[in-house]
This record gives structure tokens, sequence and C-alpha cells, in this order.
């Protein structure tokens, strides 16, 4: 399913969008965002398609750093990625079944560390939902486009 999902958004969506704005196609302009479960699926772009997208986003990804081995291996130096992550103190967690979604977070936001990555966000104390997603989207936009990062960009908005 994951690959069908990735076929579509490769050789359907991004098409489609590049046809009809002005983008820029190359990686280093090009983010893959998402939240809950399709954040996991964010990373994944970034990893998987580094052709593609040199900026990911994560927002309580329902993952963990095992789901990333290949990018944690080769590290920050061989795999260059901006890498935005967040999530709640207070996100999901099954005692009974031994899964937190706050210690998962943790353990990749250490993982990438570790590989030489920065990403930034981080976590904060807050539960899994819209309110932490949309409350810290422009902390994400920043982090994977600050100010300067898009210099060939024209700045005249009359002209797009």
């Amino acid at each position: 399913r994951d690959d069908k999902y990735a076929e579509m958004v490769v050789d359907e969506l991004m098409p489609k969008i590049d046809a009809a704005y002005r983008t820029i196609a190359e990686a280093s302009s090009r983010a893959s965002v998402g939240s809950g479960r399709c954040a996991s699926r964010s990373m994944k772009f970034g990893v998987d398609r580094p052709d593609l997208f040199g900026r990911v986003g994560a927002q309580s990804a329902l993952t963990g750093p095992e789901a990333f081995a290949d990018l944690l291996e080769k590290g920050a130096d061989v795999r260059p990625l901006v890498i935005y992550m967040d999530w709640g103190t207070y996100h999901m967690r099954s005692p009974h079944e031994a899964w937190s979604l706050v210690e998962s977070n943790r353990e990749l936001w250490a993982a990438l560390r570790t590989a030489g990555y920065r990403p930034a966000g981080g976590e904060s104390p807050e539960g899994f939902g819209w309110p932490i997603w949309d409350g810290h989207i422009d902390e994400l936009l920043a982090a994977l486009f600050p100010l300067g990062s898009m210099s060939d960009v024209d700045s005249d908005p009359g002209s797009r």
C-alpha cells in the first residue's frame, strides 16, 4: 500500500502541482510534511526519495527509529536532510501493550541527533491531534524554510 501511495504522490500529484503552480522542482526546495499516520510517511519520502525531498516535517510520528535504520546508518554527512519533528508529552500510549508514542518519538529524535541530524521542534506539554499540529505549523514552516533559504525565489508577490 505504501508503494502505491508513493507512486500516486510522485507520478500524479507532484506533476499536477508543478504544472499548476510556480514551484522549484529541486529536492532542496521541496518538503514532505505529515501529522499522525502521515508523519511517518513524510519521513519515509525524505529517506526513500532524496532526489525529490530534502526537507521533512513529522508531527506526532507513529513510528520509532527502527523504521529509519537506513537513514540513521548513513547519517547526516552522507544523506543531508532538514528535519522538523514535534510531539506532545500527553500523546497516546498503552502501558498494557507496552507502547508509547511519546517514547517512540523521543527515541527517533535521539537517534537522529546521534546520526548527526539536528531536527528542529521537539516535545511540548500537549496532547495528540489538531491543536498541537495547527499550533506548531508556523514553527514547522520556519524550520523547514528559514528566511533567506530560498534566495532564488522571486520576492515580488505580484510576479507569481
